[in-house]
């Protein structure tokens, strides 16, 4: 397969293009600090473009709802593992997954004037949720 036709195949997948924008995104936003003393301007246009596509991908998330809760309600106690630390390490892990989308959709809402709160303690909640969820799941694919 040639190049743009490898590139199209990934693309049109979402964690293909979801991958695509957090490198570029992360990109931007290593470059505009980079940048910083050389070209304040310059940098902080890249940040600002870094945080456009940051919004972009938190609005794509939105999305995500009904597929995360259908694999939670799928995997339910986990009851086909057979190791209770992998069983236990995915429920954490689904549950940490609900919290940060719910906090992050909640924050965004917030963040555009849709629900008069002030973010930053969701921003903060779905922070450490995600973080759980991420320890959660490399102890888990660690292979425990």
């Amino acid at each position: 397969m040639n190049f743009l036709a490898c590139t199209s195949k990934f693309l049109e997948s979402y964690r293909g293009h979801d991958c695509a924008l957090s490198t570029i995104g992360y990109g931007l936003a290593m470059y505009s600090g980079l940048k910083a003393k050389k070209n304040d301007q310059y940098s902080k246009n890249f940040a600002k473009l870094s945080s456009q596509i940051s919004n972009a991908r938190v609005i794509l998330r939105l999305l995500d709802d009904p597929s995360m809760l259908a694999y939670t309600l799928n995997y339910g106690l986990g009851k086909h593992e057979k190791n209770i630390v992998v069983r236990s390490l995915n429920i954490i892990n689904n549950l940490a997954s609900h919290v940060y989308y719910l906090c992050e959709h909640a924050a965004w809402l917030a963040d555009n004037s849709i629900l008069k709160a002030d973010s930053r303690l969701y921003w903060l909640i779905s922070l450490v949720a995600w973080l759980i969820s991420l320890i959660a799941s490399i102890i888990c694919n660690s292979n425990v």
